[in-house]
């Protein structure tokens, strides 16, 4: 799949004459090593609890995450 140019990559004068209406730049993505971080520190608070115990917990929680 083809990515897309940014429009702040454009020189100055490509970007007056496609007139950046509303343009609005995606968020970066989070890196592979901030997901890691991000569910090691989820799941800190279930460091006592036993693995199937842990299971449960997290099946409940995907099961809320569901929208």
């Amino acid at each position: 799949m083809a990515k897309g140019v940014r429009v702040a990559d454009l020189p100055p004068d490509v970007q007056r004459q496609l007139g950046r209406r509303g343009v609005k730049e995606r968020p970066p993505r989070l890196t592979a090593d901030e997901v890691r971080g991000y569910a090691l520190e989820a799941l800190y608070p279930l460091r006592d609890l036993s693995k199937t115990e842990r299971g449960r917990v997290i099946a409940h929680m995907g099961k809320i995450n569901k929208v």
